[in-house]
């Protein structure tokens, strides 16, 4: 009964969090396309940091949204899909949270590896939001794959 509480308290909050993530990326797709298609190459590299990452980055996290969001109607029901549908977003996060991380991590090094006078700490703090986020994930992914847990959703 506690696991069946916890459930529909833990759906609520991925069900908020998913709605807020999708009016963000969607503001954040019009203003890379409006930039992509009127600006061409002159202004994507400002678009793409007011956006938060570039077209393709954004656009995935968008469809990855979407299908949480999805998901936490399959979850509030009990449905065995949208344990599933959670926990591949959730893993496609993981997957896409990992390479940002450390492509982001790998530029910000690379492109200031001769000035001593940079600060880095930007660069570190990125990459380690992007490793607890994951760590996040994945601890979400864990849990909606416990055995109990399981039982809940094939139960219903």
């Amino acid at each position: 009964m506690n696991d069946v509480k916890f459930i529909k308290l833990i759906n609520l909050f991925f069900r908020v969090v998913f709605t807020l993530l999708i009016l963000i990326k969607s503001r954040s797709v019009v203003m890379l396309l409006y930039a992509h298609f009127n600006y061409a190459d002159q202004h994507m590299p400002v678009a793409a940091i007011l956006a938060g990452g570039t077209l393709y980055e954004t656009l995935f996290v968008f469809i990855f949204c979407i299908a949480g969001l999805l998901s936490t109607f399959g979850i509030s029901r009990f449905k065995e899909w949208g344990r599933l549908l959670l926990i591949c977003v959730f893993s496609l996060f993981v997957l896409l949270n990992l390479y940002i991380a450390f492509s982001i991590f790998n530029l910000q090094i690379r492109n200031n590896f001769d000035s001593p006078v940079v600060n880095l700490s930007s660069s570190y703090l990125k990459l380690a939001w992007h490793l607890i986020l994951c760590c996040i994930l994945g601890t979400t992914i864990y849990y909606f794959t416990q055995p109990k847990i399981k039982d809940v959703f094939k139960s219903t």
